[in-house]
């Protein structure tokens, strides 16, 4: 037994590496996935904790395959050697990074755990939810300067914030084996994980609701975000300072925006040379919805200064290309 452990270990060793990097890949091609079913909004504000892969430590790797195990082959068997694990808010999250996982042509991907599937099985059981991945690379790549061989695994798991909180506490204390589980913990787990599933479901209405709400907002934006892109070439993130923008002089605008601010970059077409000759300083031109700024200082100066969430020396520059005064 000790042959097989050293030989176990002595495998590891050699091949950790390949696993430290398969993690890396998983995670940095998840994140482009995701990013392409967000397109305005930074993959890394929609994930709630730093992606970060971790591989087993050598106790824990013989601790799995060794002790109170019965694994045939236990270093292939074993298909959580590295792992990632994508936090999210809601649900509906969950489901969007899995459907982004499951697409992937980079690697092969098997479901070895999924949360709704159990939940719909016992739907008078409250527990542990989370949606879990095992994906094996499907063609050997060079990653980070490391050749990666075909068919080397990576477990992803992929739950809520709440959800990852309930892991947590489960799993550092009820779930240790210096601990005694009582019926009264696992009754308390599950009333917690009951009430887990409540409040998801409220925080799914309230997002809902916010949503009815924004619909005009989200259109201003999913415009202005397309034509900043076009112009600049750039891939439009959202920020607090572009949400200021586009909340105030949203007010301002009537129900032609759309055709009046198409026709009105095609008559102006010094605002595209404005955006792409910008001075690295210009920070306002980061913003995209300085693209409907731009718009209404032009077409509506007097309205455009008045409450504006940017100050008199942030508008100047704006008002002066069109040769507009701020003030006078």
């Amino acid at each position: 037994m000790t042959d097989i452990r050293s030989q176990f270990i002595d495998r590891w060793q050699r091949e950790k590496a390949l696993y430290e990097a398969w993690g890396r890949f998983v995670s940095a091609h998840v994140l482009e996935l995701i990013q392409q079913q967000i397109p305005m909004q930074d993959a890394g504000f929609f994930l709630r904790i730093p992606v970060k892969p971790r591989v087993k430590t050598d106790s824990s790797l013989l601790q799995k395959a060794f002790i109170r195990k019965a694994y045939s082959n236990p270093y292939d068997d074993i298909e959580d050697k590295v792992g990632v694990r994508f936090v999210v808010l809601l649900s509906e999250d969950v489901r969007l990074v899995g459907g982004s996982i499951e697409v992937s042509d980079a690697w092969t991907v098997e479901k070895s755990r999924d949360g709704e599937a159990e939940r719909k099985a016992n739907p008078s059981t409250f527990g542990y939810q989370s949606l879990h991945y095992v994906v094996r690379c499907k063609n050997r790549i060079v990653f980070d300067g490391v050749t990666i061989p075909e068919n080397i695994p990576c477990e992803i798991q992929v739950r809520t914030l709440l959800q990852h909180a309930y892991s947590e506490l489960t799993h550092d204390t009820i779930y240790k084996p210096s601990v005694s589980t009582t019926p009264s913990m696992v009754r308390a787990a599950a009333k917690s994980m009951a009430l887990i599933e409540a409040t998801d479901d409220y925080f799914s209405q309230v997002v809902e609701l916010i949503r009815d709400s924004g619909k005009e907002y989200q259109l201003i934006e999913e415009l202005v975000f397309s034509r900043y892109r076009e112009i600049t070439g750039k891939n439009p993130v959202t920020s607090p300072l572009n949400t200021a923008i586009i909340d105030h002089y949203k007010e301002i605008l009537d129900s032609e925006f759309k055709v009046k601010f198409e026709n009105w970059l095609e008559r102006k077409p010094y605002v595209k040379d404005a955006l792409q000759e910008r001075s690295p300083v210009d920070i306002l031109y980061d913003v995209p919805a300085v693209l409907l700024l731009m718009y209404v200082v032009s077409e509506k100066p007097e309205s455009a200064k008045l409450g504006s969430p940017l100050t008199d020396d942030e508008l100047a520059p704006i008002y002066s290309l069109f040769g507009h005064a701020l003030h006078g």
